[in-house]
C-alpha cells in the first residue's frame, strides 16, 4: 500500500508540476490555464485520494468476503462437530446472518466489478480433531476472536469507505456482529468456569 500511495502521490505531483510549468514557448513558466498551481496541486491530491479510497473500498470488500467465508466454515463446523447444545444453538443462530452477509457482499462485489478473493477453507477447521468440551471451548474462543476482529474492521471501514452504499451495508451489519460477539462471549465464559 505504501508503494502504491507513494507512486500515486509522486505521479500527481509530477503531473501538476509539469502542467503548471507549461509556458508560452519562450521559457516563461506562465500557467496558460485558469487554475493556479495551488489549485492544480489540490486537484491532483483529490485525484490521488479518490484512487486510494476506491482501492480501500475494494480491499475492505475482499477482506470482508474472506473473513466471512472462513467464519462460515467455523460456524458449519460448530453445527456438525459441536458436542455442547449451546455451541450448536449459537452456530445455527449465526449461520443465516453470515450467509446473508456473504450474499450481500458478493452481490456488491459483482455490481462494482470487484474481483472475488480466492478463499480456501479446506484446512480452516480440522475435522479430525477430537470432539468434546475442549473442541467446543476452542470453537467459542474462535468465535469471540473472529467477531472482535470483524467488528474492528467494519468499524474502521465505516469511517473510511467512500461509497455510501457500502457504508450503509457496513453500518447495517455491525449490530448483528456485535450480537454474535455477545453470544460468543457468554459461551466462552461457560467453558472457562
Amino acid at each position: 500500500m505504501k508503494s502504491l500511495t507513494g507512486k500515486l502521490i509522486a505521479l500527481a505531483f509530477v503531473g501538476s508540476i509539469t502542467f503548471a510549468s507549461c509556458g508560452d514557448g519562450d521559457g516563461n513558466a506562465e500557467n496558460t490555464d485558469t487554475m493556479s498551481t495551488g489549485e492544480q496541486m489540490s486537484a491532483a491530491a483529490d485525484t490521488v485520494q479518490d484512487a486510494l479510497n476506491g482501492d480501500q473500498d475494494k480491499r475492505f470488500v475482499q477482506d470482508a468476503i474472506e473473513l466471512n467465508t472462513k467464519e462460515l466454515a467455523w460456524i458449519n463446523a460448530g453445527i456438525q462437530n459441536g458436542t455442547d447444545a449451546d455451541v450448536k444453538k449459537h452456530a445455527k443462530h449465526m449461520l443465516p446472518d453470515h450467509e446473508k452477509m456473504g450474499t450481500d457482499m458478493t452481490a456488491y462485489a459483482a455490481k462494482m466489478s470487484i474481483e472475488m478473493p480466492n478463499v480456501d477453507v479446506t484446512n480452516e477447521v480440522d475435522n479430525n480433531e477430537k470432539k468434546g468440551r475442549d473442541w467446543d471451548k476452542k470453537w467459542a474462543d474462535k468465535m469471540v476472536d473472529d467477531h472482535e476482529k470483524a467488528i474492528n474492521r467494519f468499524e474502521n471501514a465505516s469511517g473510511t469507505v467512500k461509497d455510501p452504499e457500502l457504508k450503509t451495508m457496513i453500518d447495517n451489519t455491525l449490530p448483528t456482529l456485535r450480537s454474535h460477539l455477545e453470544m460468543a462471549k457468554t459461551l466462552k465464559e461457560k467453558f472457562n468456569k
